[in-house]
């Protein structure tokens, strides 16, 4: 039978070919073949990139020994070929082979044949098609792309439709879906995360309802809350479960979908904070049995929520006879209500109020104050304010009262005070004193001709003025002083009071401090988590932007991620969303409005690639580089159990032995002890989230020293552990060794003060009655509490100190747990190391166990000669634990005065010669003065040989143990601060050069302002 080609054009319009058709050229046709019409077309498809005369050539067709047409045809590399057969020439569409290989033997062309020829006595035509392999396309119609068949063939075939509705691995999930999922459809997967409604960020509720969706023959499983969560995903894939929270603190769950072989999903983190505790309250100004003249008072004081007082609070104050009956705390107060105050909400307990012009009746005045968070919990403090009819001499206020400027600035007007007879007549030359009550304000005489005193020899004055002034009236009665603000924002935060001992009556004056536009950004939390790559972050990043102290809302703040996959979503609590970019499903970039509290926060999604992701954090003119979170992406390996392993260490980076870790995770709970060299390691963890407990009072190991229990503290960790993987902490467990010697037996009857021999002037003072262990039981004779107070390296804290915080030292008050009455908190003195102005303000934070984070849980002042910072009447410490204070913070809003310490971090002695002198250096010299050299560790195994205006040369031995830490400091003066930058730097035994052990030194730096 002969045969013809014919191309495309010549096709085109053609309805139907028959046997006649078909003239020249010579073949053979097989003659087992049966006789019937059998009509061949052959036409390639243009490529989509080709020039429109490009068509494909066939090169021979045939017959094989069976009698199957065979097609030959060119071959290219980037290209596979489909063979299609019809009985009409307008319905060629049936895939019949489908080939992406070259001939045996000749490279450049490959054959296509139709093994499943129909013996029928009709015409047959047929189609080859060049398909790019970047461009495939599904012949096979079953939701899979030919290329990606090719490659898993034989277990797939693009000619096949059913295998795309398989289910080889036997995850319940098609072989389809598994290709639009990009997961391996031969290997068992996990399931799907869960997809959750809206959920409150905050509730007084203890019982939350999580609803959502899943796969259908799974149960949703809920860590992270007071307890574990379960329940069964409903056949039209909905479910709901209850959780329980724990109370009063951020509730961080984990929601996965587990299958019926016990396969959990990527878990999905939910922040729920529990919030059913009053804010804190205090009623500062007037003080409670204050007597005044005046008709009217402004009513100042302390409020704070540490829980969700970032969304805001309320504060209405009511003074009783004048505005009736004092109100109960459970009252409603109208949107507009008179009763309403002014708030600052500050950062945890440290915020402020005020209400002006509360009116006072002769006689005794009951001041009501109630504070309320927007959940609806409240507070209630009152006070006694007795107005007394003015009589004889006086002091009236002129002008100057509540005003408002930035911190560290002058307000606008200056102060005024007359002092009269009773009849109005003017007392000239009447000593009047001018006292700084609150904060760190500096007062400066209008005209000096009226200073009775001489201020610039208080202890404290500087070029803005001193905190005491004594003038003496001029011939109006009048003295005039210029204000200063201190360096903390907030509502009447700023009191001078005014008095003369001979006048019955004594002045105040108010005034409210901004803070100054952004200038520093810190990292707040989040930092250095582990996440299952595809999988969401545990917990926010969070920044705060401050002015280099004080909170800076509504800054813009711009996330981006600068290295890694994944993409940017909204999350946490703080701040709002201004724009996202390039749009909210591929987010990589987005910009944050910083809160009340100047905390700004997103959340991220880890891409498929594991390893390091960084995003920078930044904002608009923002002075120095952006601060950089890391987050590492981790992938699961399902022919591997997962696994945890830590290191325990003491404060000296040596090993801590036999310390008992328990981790638990869910249902899994399993203890251990860390070997010699400190190490610990737990075996078939599921993933989910957990706590990792590190009891350091059964360590009897230091290295290969024996020590006695007793000698370390506990601690414990939030973990996220990822299932079918290797997972650890971040760094190691640091654990401060105690000294046993400082340890003293309380038994809760008296007032016990405890001080730490390491740091002269730290001292805190436990009011009788006041102390619980932590299992809530109180403190008595027969149920004595073993109390101890220690210092930290504040670079050694186990846990990440917030907002940049960066204390001199740090302590650890144990037993860690213990609790104190609110009402009767402990009493902190501390060494003002960090150079804190007299009279400005500080906070103390303490670590909560229950909420596992750093919390700011007491305001507190520096003492009139700068020595000391004083907890404030009322507060102080109710936890026990770990603790500091702030300010200063890491980086200071006036960076460009800092100085930077530069050499080597880490040291080999077996490199070194003997006592061979090491060069340190500062990256600027500073404009006046010089550089003050010092050692403020490491004094035993190096020394300063000498130094001079940049350089210090420090001559440097091998240490007795493994390795020792020298801190190097750097101090010098610029203008009104001291800017003081110190480095650790790690000297190590050459015989440990092999081990990955060594801990990171870290520079930082802190200002104080003299």
């Amino acid at each position: 039978m002969p045969f013809a080609w014919l191309t495309e054009g010549e096709l085109e319009g053609r309805q139907e070919l028959g046997p006649d058709d078909f003239v020249s050229p010579t073949m053979t046709i097989n003659p087992r073949l049966r006789a019937f019409a059998l009509g061949m077309a052959f036409f390639g498809a243009a490529l989509a990139n080709a020039r429109a005369q490009d068509t494909l050539v066939v090169s021979d067709f045939r017959l094989d020994d069976s009698g199957r047409p065979v097609v030959r045809i060119p071959y290219a590399a980037d290209s596979y070929y489909v063979l299609r057969r019809g009985e009409e020439l307008s319905l060629i569409r049936s895939p019949v082979a489908l080939v992406a290989q070259a001939m045996a033997g000749d490279l450049t062309q490959t054959e296509l044949t139709d093994d499943g020829l129909p013996i029928l006595a009709v015409a047959q035509f047929y189609r080859v098609t060049r398909i790019l392999r970047a461009a495939p396309q599904d012949t096979d119609e079953d939701g899979m792309d030919d290329v990606y068949e090719l490659e898993r063939g034989p277990l797939l075939d693009p000619l096949d439709a059913a295998d795309g509705v398989g289910d080889p691995d036997g995850d319940r999930r098609l072989t389809k879906d598994e290709y639009l999922a990009g997961t391996d459809p031969f290997r068992y997967d996990a399931p799907e995360a869960p997809v959750l409604t809206t959920l409150p960020d905050a509730t007084m509720q203890t019982l939350l309802e999580l609803r959502g969706t899943s796969a259908a023959g799974t149960y949703v499983r809920v860590d992270g809350g007071a307890a574990l969560a379960t329940n069964d995903v409903s056949a039209d894939g909905a479910f709901s479960v209850l959780v329980r929270l724990a109370t009063n603190r951020v509730n961080r769950l984990f929601v996965s979908s587990v299958d019926a072989q016990g396969v959990a999903s990527i878990g999905k983190p939910v922040e729920v904070l529990q919030d059913s505790q009053p804010p804190k309250l205090f009623l500062d100004f007037p003080t409670n049995f204050s007597r005044v003249t005046d008709a009217q008072t402004m009513i100042a004081g302390r409020v704070g929520d540490s829980l969700s007082g970032y969304r805001g609070l309320n504060v209405w104050v009511h003074s009783s006879p004048s505005e009736g009956e004092p109100p109960l705390s459970s009252v409603q107060f109208s949107e507009n209500s008179p009763l309403r105050g002014h708030v600052d909400v500050g950062i945890g307990p440290n915020g402020t109020y005020q209400r002006g012009e509360v009116p006072l009746a002769l006689g005794t005045n009951i001041i009501t104050v109630i504070a309320g968070d927007l959940l609806g919990n409240r507070t209630t403090r009152r006070s006694e304010i007795v107005r007394l009819p003015l009589e004889g001499p006086r002091l009236i206020v002129v002008s100057g009262d509540r005003q408002t400027t930035n911190a560290w600035r002058r307000v606008a007007e200056p102060i005024v005070v007359r002092a009269t007879q009773a009849d109005g007549a003017p007392l000239v030359g009447t000593e009047l004193t001018f006292d700084v009550t609150r904060s760190d304000g500096r007062l400066l005489p209008f005209d000096t001709n009226q200073l009775s005193a001489d201020w610039t020899l208080e202890p404290n004055s500087g070029t803005n003025g001193a905190m005491k002034l004594v003038l003496r009236t001029d011939a109006s009665g009048e003295a005039k002083v210029w204000w200063t603000l201190g360096s903390d924002a907030g509502n009447a935060n700023n009191r001078v009071c005014v008095m003369n001992s001979g006048i019955s009556n004594a002045v105040f004056f108010c005034a409210s401090a901004t803070a100054h536009p952004a200038r520093q950004i810190n990292i707040g939390s989040g930092n250095n988590q582990k996440i299952e790559t595809g999988g969401e972050i545990a917990e926010p990043l969070r920044v705060w932007v401050s002015d280099g102290l004080n909170a800076v809302p509504g800054t813009p703040v711009t996330f981006r991620i600068v290295q890694g996959g994944g993409r940017l979503i909204p999350g946490g609590r703080d701040g709002s969303v201004i724009s996202q970019f390039p749009d909210s499903l591929h987010s990589t970039q987005m910009v944050i409005a910083t809160g009340l509290t100047g905390h700004a926060a997103v959340g991220f999604v880890a891409g498929l690639d594991a390893g390091q992701n960084l995003i920078e954090a930044s904002f608009p003119n923002q002075f120095g580089l952006p601060t950089t979170f890391i987050v590492y992406g981790v992938g699961r390996d399902p022919d591997q159990p997962g696994d945890f392993t830590g290191l325990v260490l003491d404060n000296t980076s040596n090993p801590v032995g036999n310390a008992y870790c328990r981790l638990t995770v869910g249902n899994y709970e399993l203890g251990t002890f860390s070997d010699g060299q400190g190490r610990f390691r737990f075996d078939n963890v599921p993933g989910g989230m957990g706590h990792l407990y590190v009891d350091g009072r059964t360590a009897n190991l230091l290295y290969t020293n024996a020590i006695p229990t007793n000698s370390f503290p506990t601690l414990s960790y939030p973990v996220v552990a990822i299932a079918n993987a290797q997972n650890s902490l971040p760094t190691p467990v640091l654990l401060p060794r105690k000294r046993l010697t400082n340890e003293v037996v309380y038994y809760g009857t008296n007032d016990l003060v405890v001080t730490c021999p390491d740091i002269e002037g730290l001292k805190m003072t436990i009011k009788a009655n006041s102390m619980r262990h932590a299992d809530g039981n109180p403190v008595t004779p027969l149920n004595p509490a073993w109390v101890s107070l220690n210092q930290v390296h504040h670079d050694n804290i186990p846990m990440p100190m917030p907002d940049g915080a960066s204390p001199a030292f740090a302590w650890t008050l144990q037993p860690g747990g213990a609790t104190f009455d609110p009402n009767n908190p402990v009493a902190i003195e501390y060494p003002n190391m960090s150079g804190l102005p007299p009279g400005s303000i500080a906070y103390f934070l303490s670590f909560n166990h229950d909420t596992e984070r750093f919390e700011i849980v007491s305001s507190g002042h520096v003492t009139n000669d700068g020595a000391s910072i004083l907890t404030d009447p009322g507060s102080g410490l109710t936890l026990a634990g770990w603790g500091c204070n702030c300010p200063p913070y890491s980086v200071s809003g006036r960076i460009e005065s800092c100085c930077k310490i530069e050499g080597p971090k880490v040291i080999f002695s077996g490199k070194l010669l003997p006592n061979k002198p090491i060069t340190y250096s500062v990256n600027r010299v500073p404009s006046e003065g010089k550089i003050e050299w010092s050692l403020s560790k490491g004094s035993d195994i190096a020394g300063i040989l000498w130094s001079s205006p940049k350089t210090a040369t420090l001559l440097l031995r091998e240490p007795d143990e493994k390795f020792g830490e020298v801190t190097i400091r750097a101090k010098f003066r610029e203008g009104e601060k001291d800017c003081i930058s110190t480095l650790t730097v790690l000297v190590a035994r050459i015989d440990l050069r092999a081990r990955a052990t060594f801990p990171e030194p870290r520079r930082r730096t802190r200002f104080g302002v003299g």
